[in-house]
């Protein structure tokens, strides 16, 4: 069983502060079932509902909007209803985006939050910021043990935080980040963390978290698919490749380094599968990694050169994007391929 994920953060101050408090856990399980009951039991001033990115578009995970405080009036309503559950779906919009919430476990999952807007809020405004800001706190939960660091290779922040799990990834799609469990540090030797380095480094030169966003934002009739799950999932195994070949550029030792790292990385991960909240760019979240690390110690085929004349590449990406918007999903492939072929 996956862990159920709990949060709680508290953001802003006076009567627009806001408290949020979540739980995400397997549609299958008893947060689905309590899910579904609180959905069909409203009460006077207590009307559970989905959260809406806008009107007609409900945000993913499925995310039950439940008001704490009683419903006092007009404009406590509208405050509540309209820019506090506005702000709840933002929220976790950006979870989602910067990996927080695993965009292939999205089909899978389901989250409560609980919302406290104060009878006496009278800034919308405020309230929305407060309750993003809330949400994406609770949801991030793992991060409040967070501390940076210094670390030879990367060109952005880098913390240090504690996890029972030795995640090791890129959070963040504007101003993203390199976050590292303690116990990553404190096991993996100087050439298998420059080797980890080195994969994270290429996750970001390849803006890969900006790509995942994208895809997240797309129409997405296939996610009721077992085709949709399957395409995230190519996806991802494709851009897990590509920063893995990134320990090439480190010598003859580089890839066997990257491979030691990985195979340290799966042992210092507790029995059991991984947390929920776990980024979706995480160097290891509990997967087999024995295919991982036989690709990396194979010998190397020589480079293909696949390099295409400008007017070819802008033709190729202009007939992948269009053929994209019929295939929806499938954009996960077009996305890669247009964004690989432009000039």
């Amino acid at each position: 069983m996956r862990t159920v994920q709990i949060g709680e953060r508290y953001a802003g101050e006076g009567m627009e502060a806001a408290h949020v408090n979540t739980v995400l856990d397997e549609r299958s399980g008893p947060v689905g079932v309590a899910w579904a009951s609180a959905l069909a039991t409203p009460t006077r001033g207590h009307a559970p509902f989905l959260a809406v990115i806008r009107p007609g578009l409900p945000v993913q995970p499925p995310t039950l909007f439940v008001n704490k405080a009683t419903i006092a009036g007009e404009r406590h309503a509208e405050m509540t209803w309209g820019a506090a559950q506005a702000a709840v779906a933002a929220g976790v919009a950006d979870c989602i985006a910067d990996d927080t919430i695993k965009a292939e476990w999205l089909g899978e999952l389901v989250l409560i939050a609980a919302v406290w807007v104060n009878p006496n809020a009278a800034d919308a405004k405020a309230v929305f910021e407060n309750n993003r800001r809330a949400t994406r706190r609770a949801l991030r939960q793992w991060m409040t043990t967070a501390h940076p660091i210094e670390l030879e290779g990367l060109n952005v922040p880098a913390f240090a935080v504690d996890s029972a799990f030795p995640v090791v990834a890129v959070v963040g799609m504007i101003r993203p980040q390199v976050i590292i469990a303690r116990s990553v540090l404190a096991a993996c030797p100087a050439d298998e963390l420059r080797a980890i380095l080195s994969h994270e480094q290429q996750h970001l030169a390849r803006r890969d978290n900006l790509r995942r966003a994208v895809l997240t934002w797309l129409p997405d009739v296939l996610s009721f698919l077992p085709a949709g799950s399957a395409l995230i999932a190519m996806w991802h195994d494709a851009t897990e490749a590509v920063a893995d070949d990134a320990a090439s550029e480190l010598g003859p030792t580089g890839r066997v380094s990257l491979a030691a790292a990985l195979l340290r990385v799966a042992r210092l991960a507790p029995a059991g599968s991984p947390v929920i909240s776990l980024p979706a760019s995480a160097l290891y979240r509990g997967e087999d990694i024995a295919e991982r690390v036989h690709r990396l110690l194979a010998p190397q085929s020589p480079a293909i050169d696949t390099s295409l004349s400008g007017w070819r590449r802008t033709a190729m990406s202009a007939g992948l994007i269009v053929g994209g918007g019929m295939a929806l999903h499938a954009m996960h492939e077009i996305v890669e391929a247009a964004v690989s072929f432009l000039p």
